[in-house]
């Protein structure tokens, strides 16, 4: 029974298999895909970007606005303030009432009057910084979105670089392949042309 030939692939035909196995082997040797710890041969770069899920994920945690204590230290600032005011104003006007001579329910209506004005300005103080603390949130959303944006645009930009990195070694790969099977096949052109032109020498002699 005749054994069955290994059926040629069309590169065979076209440049003929030891050509082509010729051309394989240059490449396996100088120009591998994957280097001995079977990553890339071309230059990549890490898409990963070290710590900046760290930093982001500080930034989210933040997104809240003042923490408790942060928020407790500048109320507690905006009260002492205004204390000292109150306490300004109270001395302020017992010196006045003295000098004025103004006592009883007078006196007691103007003291109320001041208080009740001190306590508006806290009331104020408070709703300022309630919407202080939503800018501040707002900001922080801001600055988040800014520096997801500079990652994305890092993280595409290497991405980017590693494509363009595989698609120049895979070009230099196929020249190279291509020069070393075509030289290949241009020689054993040569060859039976040389082959052809002997015998049609021997022919006519």
């Amino acid at each position: 029974m005749t054994k069955k030939r290994p059926k040629q692939s069309a590169t065979d035909k076209l440049y003929g298999a030891n050509n082509v196995s010729a051309a394989n082997e240059f490449l396996n040797r100088f120009l591998p895909s994957t280097d001995a710890s079977g990553k890339p041969s071309y230059g990549m770069v890490s898409t990963q970007l070290e710590g900046e899920e760290d930093v982001l994920n500080r930034m989210r945690s933040g997104l809240g606005g003042y923490t408790s204590p942060e928020y407790q230290a500048q109320r507690e600032q905006m009260m002492r303030g205004q204390n000292s005011n109150l306490q300004t104003s109270l001395s302020q006007l017992a010196k006045a009432q003295a000098r004025g001579r103004v006592y009883g329910a007078a006196a007691s209506a103007q003291q109320a009057n001041t208080l009740q004005s001190a306590q508006n300005t806290k009331d104020t103080l408070e709703q300022d910084l309630y919407v202080k603390n939503i800018d501040e949130q707002q900001k922080r959303l801001g600055v988040l979105a800014e520096e997801q944006g500079k990652a994305r645009e890092e993280t595409l930009g290497r991405e980017k670089f590693n494509i363009g990195s595989a698609d120049a070694y895979k070009s230099s790969q196929l020249a190279a392949w291509l020069g070393i099977a075509g030289l290949g096949l241009s020689k054993t052109q040569q060859a039976a042309m040389q082959k052809i032109y002997e015998r049609g020498i021997a022919a006519v002699a």
